[in-house]
C-alpha cells in the first residue's frame, strides 16, 4: 500500500511507469498537455478504479490525498491464473472503464455544454454509489471550475455559466465542490442517463452494496500484491 499527497504528480506525461494502481481511497485525475499549452483530462479516477500508467502521453495526478496498492503490470497474469474471482475483479474494473470512456467521447462529441456536465455529474454520483461514498443526494467533487472545463472541453467562462444554468433549472448544484443532486429523475431522464453501463450501480444504492464493493476492492487488490 502506498500513500500519494495531494497534488502530487504520480507519473509525468512523457515517462513510462510499467505500474497497476489500484485505488483504495481519494481521486486523481488522467490528463495530457498539448503542444499549445492546453489540457484536456481524460478521466477522473475514484476508489475501486484500477489505473494502468503505460500510455507515455497521459499523466497522473492527485486531486486528493489518496492509498493506493501499486504493482507491476507484469504481474497481473501470474496473480489471477486460477483465481476466478480476482480475475472477474480486475476484467470487471476494465469493463467499467471502457464504459466510462465511451461515455465521455459522446458527452463531448454530441452533447450540449448542460447535458454532458449534468451526465458526468451523474455518473460520478453513481460511481460513488458503488462504493458508498455519497452523503444522501450529495457528495464533494474535488474539481476546480477549471479542472471541470479542461474536463469536459469547455472554457472556464462556458464552465461557469453552464453551472450556473443548471442551478437554475432545478436540476443539479454545484457550489464549493459540493454537488447536490436536486433532481434525480428529471435531470437522468432529460440526458437518458442510465447507470447500467457501470455495472452494479443502482439508483439509490445502499450502504450494504458500497460496503459489498469495498470488500471486492481490498480482495482483489490483497491478492494481487
Amino acid at each position: 500500500m502506498r500513500e500519494f499527497s495531494e497534488g502530487q504528480i504520480v507519473k509525468h506525461q512523457g515517462a513510462r511507469d510499467n505500474q497497476i494502481y489500484i485505488i483504495k481511497s481519494g481521486w486523481a485525475m488522467v490528463y495530457t498537455y498539448l503542444p499549445g499549452g492546453s489540457r484536456q483530462v481524460i478521466e477522473v479516477c475514484l476508489p475501486g478504479d484500477v489505473i494502468g500508467t503505460q500510455i507515455a502521453g497521459e499523466e497522473l495526478a492527485v486531486l486528493t490525498a489518496f492509498s493506493a496498492w501499486v504493482a507491476p503490470a507484469e504481474g497481473l497474469p501470474q496473480a489471477i491464473a486460477g483465481r476466478p474471482s480476482i480475475a472477474e475483479f480486475f476484467v470487471a474494473a476494465a469493463v467499467r472503464r471502457r464504459a466510462c470512456m465511451t461515455a465521455q467521447i459522446v458527452r463531448l462529441g454530441q452533447r450540449s455544454a448542460a447535458d454532458r456536465t449534468a451526465d458526468f455529474l451523474l455518473e460520478v454520483d453513481a460511481r460513488l454509489r458503488l462504493v458508498g461514498l455519497t452523503e444522501g443526494d450529495s457528495f464533494t467533487l474535488p474539481l476546480t471550475q477549471n479542472e471541470l472545463a479542461d474536463l469536459l472541453g469547455l472554457t472556464p467562462i462556458h464552465m461557469s455559466r453552464t453551472l450556473h444554468k443548471l442551478r437554475a433549472s432545478g436540476l443539479i448544484s454545484l457550489k464549493r465542490q459540493r454537488v447536490e443532486i436536486l433532481n434525480r429523475a428529471a435531470a437522468a431522464e432529460r440526458i437518458g442517463f442510465d447507470p447500467a453501463y457501470l455495472g452494479d450501480a443502482e439508483d439509490g444504492a445502499s450502504t450494504e452494496s458500497g460496503s459489498s464493493s469495498r470488500e471486492r476492492i481490498n480482495q482483489g487488490a490483497t491478492s494481487y500484491n
